[in-house]
């Protein structure tokens, strides 16, 4: 094992593969960590992987980046450390977004009597470390305060999530969209998420009262999924019903995000029984047109026992309609508890039981043509984060409850739309051409990277594979 500098170091071990190529897939190479027995991807451009390498307390970041190709050393070339705001204040990381010389980190701070968010915007000098440029931090203790509950970076383009921040208050939240200008981060426009409708249920009569929610973002390409957690509890029984509102949004003409749809999961027990709590939650993820969700339900009453049920589901963009038309489950897998679409044709789907599998769409079917595991029996996958060319997992190490185990890359098999657009077998001058041609279209062959539209993107990924 290599010994890097800083709190990281990096091994690399031989592509291990069981049976045929295109069934068990083992790692290419391992992040460890010296110090602590924690290590969790957060993200990655391709070129960069930002990961925590937890603190008490305290959030600690290290930036790897590779040595050359994959399969070289990947070393850490930066540190980001970030104290509590204040003596005796645990803190802790919401979310973290890589996107070229740029970072955002998204911050919660506890002192026991009060919670506060703080986000902070990095940029990468020349000389490789990283400069806070900008924060913004709340604090929910005074009214005219809100909370950040998530956020997304796509490009120079930073979407942040709020609770409780229009006219509304507690009835909604909003979008304030942020861009770069260099180093430079500058509040563009803020986007109000409207009030959902009342559950459309009724469950012993009275009112249904509604909480704060908090918001998750995806964005790829021109169209933003913001799920809300939305929050009801009936006055007179007391049944809670916990469910999440998907919202669609799109960019318009001049690049400016407009609300296209909205649809709700609610507990579809909740008609059914007495509950006394029915919840929903979910996980999407979403290329172009197409979405795969992942929605788990939990009732409970009195008088009926726990009920569980739990389905992984496609959808399609209609756009003529503006919505999204569901395909009954395709998969042929009983439930999952994270989803990663690789692109438009790809996605990883991952369970505790079941492990994690890569589906392939061919002649409108999924099928099951990839499994990843560990080379150590005792590691199981848990977080993913993909690339174009990697996927990225933190492991548990089995029958542990306390520690966990290194971070894991594999490399990813780009498929038969890759950047070979004609199929020659060279990524050369005819690719070239043939993209340009579909500029602006959702061509298939052209569009590499699968968000749905050919663009420079789909150019930069051909650039970095051409042959001549």
């Amino acid at each position: 094992m290599k010994q890097a500098p800083l709190l990281l170091s990096c091994a690399i071990v031989a592509t291990t593969t069981v049976g045929s190529a295109a069934d068990v897939q083992t790692e290419d190479f391992i992040f460890e960590s010296f110090m602590f027995e924690q290590l969790y991807p957060l993200a990655s451009d391709g070129e960069r992987l930002l990961v925590e390498d937890p603190w008490p307390g305290v959030v600690h970041l290290a930036v790897f980046s590779p040595e050359g190709h994959l399969g070289d050393d990947w070393l850490p070339d930066s540190i980001i450390k970030i104290p509590p705001d204040e003596p005796g204040c645990d803190s802790w990381l919401e979310k973290a977004e890589l996107s070229g010389d740029h970072a955002a980190l998204l911050l919660w701070d506890d002192d026991q009597e009060s919670y506060s968010t703080r986000l902070f915007f990095y940029g990468q000098e020349p000389a490789g470390h990283w400069d806070d440029v900008m924060s913004v931090t709340n604090t929910n203790t005074l009214p005219s305060q809100y909370e950040m509950t998530n956020m997304e970076l796509e490009g120079l383009e930073l979407v942040v999530a709020f609770a409780n921040q229009d006219t509304n208050a507690a009835d909604s939240g909003a979008l304030v969209v942020y861009h770069a200008d260099g180093n430079n981060w500058s509040n563009e426009y803020t986007l109000e998420i409207p009030a959902p409708e009342e559950p459309s249920v009724d469950i012993g009569g009275g009112n249904w009262m509604r909480f704060s929610s908090g918001f998750s973002v995806k964005i790829s390409g021109d169209t933003m999924i913001v799920t809300e957690s939305a929050t009801y509890v009936q006055d007179m029984t007391y049944t809670w019903l916990y469910y999440p509102i998907v919202h669609t949004y799109h960019h318009d003409a001049n690049g400016m995000w407009q609300l296209q749809h909205s649809m709700r999961f609610q507990p579809s027990c909740a008609a059914e029984m007495m509950m006394d709590k029915g919840d929903v939650w979910v996980d999407l993820d979403f290329k172009g047109n197409r979405m795969v969700l992942l929605r788990h339900q939990e009732c409970t009453s009195q008088d009926y026992p726990w009920q569980t049920s739990e389905a992984v589901r496609e959808y399609s963009w209609n756009e003529g309609a503006m919505n999204w038309s569901m395909i009954n489950d395709p998969f042929n897998m009983p439930a999952a508890h994270q989803v990663t679409m690789l692109d438009a044709e790809r996605v990883v789907l991952q369970h505790a039981d079941e492990g994690t599998h890569e589906f392939r769409l061919e002649n409108g079917t999924w099928s099951k043509t990839l499994t990843y595991e560990p080379s150590n029996s005792e590691l199981a996958l848990d977080r993913l984060v993909a690339t174009d060319s990697i996927l990225f997992a933190s492991t548990s190490i089995e029958n542990n409850d306390l520690d966990s185990g290194p971070v894991l890359g594999f490399e990813l098999d780009g498929g038969e739309n890759g950047a070979d657009i004609d199929g020659d077998g060279i990524v050369g001058v005819n690719d070239v051409l043939s993209l340009i041609a579909a500029w602006g279209s959702d061509s298939d062959a052209a569009d590499i990277n699968g968000d749905g539209i050919v663009d420079v993107n789909d150019l930069l990924v051909l650039l970095q594979a051409f042959e001549g």
